[in-house]
């Protein structure tokens, strides 16, 4: 499988068909949105990949990261993640 092979390029190939569908996107998102990312997850999925596919998207943006947390923060660091939405939805 020419993704298992070649991760970086697949994920630079994800990453530039996502920036191109945020250019195309006329509407944004006007509910308040959390952005939890791992900082040990695969470039795509870190903070500044997320931030740059979506803030054009959303007026209304907040991005955390969490730096020892892959693809899945809530079983990776549950009460900091816990802390975060307690966080987010007391101030929404």
């Amino acid at each position: 499988d020419l993704a298992i092979a070649r991760p970086g390029r697949s994920v630079r190939r994800l990453r530039r068909a996502a920036l191109e569908r945020t250019r195309r996107r006329s509407t944004r998102l006007e509910v308040p949105v959390l952005a939890l990312t791992g900082e040990a997850d695969m470039e795509l999925m870190r903070r500044a990949s997320v931030e740059q596919l979506w803030t054009p998207l959303c007026e209304r943006i907040e991005l955390a990261s969490i730096a020892d947390a892959g693809h899945y923060p809530m079983q990776e660091a549950p009460a900091l993640v816990a802390a975060l939405l307690g966080r987010f939805f007391a101030g929404h």
